[in-house]
């Protein structure tokens, strides 16, 4: 119902620009609220003490994944602020001396609040230690330079390139005191979560049983005991892989038919990108905000999460919604 209502009013692309900058402001507003409630060492979340992650930033949310999802999101939907300011940037071209002062000017000085809200949301992100967010969310960014780059939307593909680069640095460096706990998590990848497997494992198994109808909707945590052994030692309400946990609750077919219709949008954003002449940006970020959640997908559930799950939904409905071509008078 958000997609379906989202994709009615952002077909008029200053509505898709302001759902766009809303969803990215509501972004900043959840990183700042992070911050203070990090660096000032108050562990809660509101007004209820924190029970869990209490090394990790979760703003409002109480798993650091979720909110590095939505962290994500929120970043993907900042980029149009920050390429209106770089499409405005190249008037005198980037190789004399006056085209690179005015471009510098423009994006680093009268767009720096565009700067700062990607850099924020950047830093909390990093700080929430969550390496499935951080890693789903650098394949969206890279996603989205290459599309941006194979359908030559942009005149001066290296400036656009060095200017991400750049944030992406400074955004590192801001969020630096997290930076070796992050590394040391990245490197933890492949040693830790052995239970994982093991869940994957039985998971596939029993989805060769269930292929047809499944064991219902929202049965996991229920249906899972039935299969679990004493090799499992940790307690599973979720699967950790929206993937594997859909077709063992709905069947193969259901899923399938699912995850399809999901595909399709990002695949319709795609496209998108290269019919639309004007507000290409929108379907760029559609099709990378949904490599983002599928990645995330595949080792955590923060699209089980309604604050997620709803956030994607507006957007995606605004992407799709800038991706139909233009009607014809």
């Amino acid at each position: 119902m958000v997609f379906f209502i989202s994709l009615q009013f952002n077909r008029d692309s200053e509505q898709a620009a302001l759902t766009f900058k809303g969803i990215a402001y509501a972004g900043l507003i959840y990183a700042v609220y992070g911050l203070i409630i990090y660096f000032g060492h108050f562990n809660t979340i509101l007004w209820f003490e924190k029970w869990t992650y209490r090394e990790s930033l979760t703003s409002t949310f109480v798993n650091r994944n979720s909110y590095a999802t939505y962290a994500g999101l929120t970043l993907l939907a900042g980029f149009p602020l920050l390429f209106e300011k770089i499409q405005s940037s190249f008037q005198y071209g980037i190789k004399n001396h006056y085209g690179r002062q005015y471009f510098f000017e423009r994006v680093f000085v009268r767009g720096w609040f565009p700067l700062l809200l990607i850099i924020i949301i950047m830093t909390a992100l990093c700080l929430s230690l969550s390496r499935g967010g951080f890693l789903s969310t650098a394949l969206a960014v890279v996603a989205f330079l290459i599309v941006l780059l194979l359908s030559r939307k942009i005149k001066n593909n290296a400036a656009v390139i060095l200017l991400l680069v750049s944030i992406s640095v400074i955004s590192w460096g801001v969020s630096s005191q997290s930076g070796d706990q992050l590394l040391e998590r990245l490197d933890m990848i492949l040693s830790e979560n052995q239970d994982r497997w093991l869940v994957y494992d039985i998971l596939s198994k029993a989805n060769v049983e269930n292929r047809w109808l499944g064991v219902g909707y929202g049965s996991f945590e229920k249906s899972f005991r039935l299969y679990r052994d004493e090799t499992i030692s940790g307690y599973y309400d979720k699967a950790h892989n929206t993937y594997l946990e859909n077709m063992f609750e709905l069947g193969l077919f259901q899923a399938s038919a699912l995850f399809a219709a999901i595909s399709l949008t990002a695949l319709i954003c795609l496209r998108g990108v290269w019919i639309r002449r004007k507000h290409w940006i929108y379907p760029a970020i559609g099709f990378s905000a949904s490599l983002l959640v599928g990645a995330h997908a595949l080792v955590d559930f923060s699209l089980q999460i309604p604050a997620v799950a709803f956030t994607y939904a507006l957007l995606m409905g605004a992407a799709v919604g800038q991706a139909l071509p233009t009607r014809r008078v």
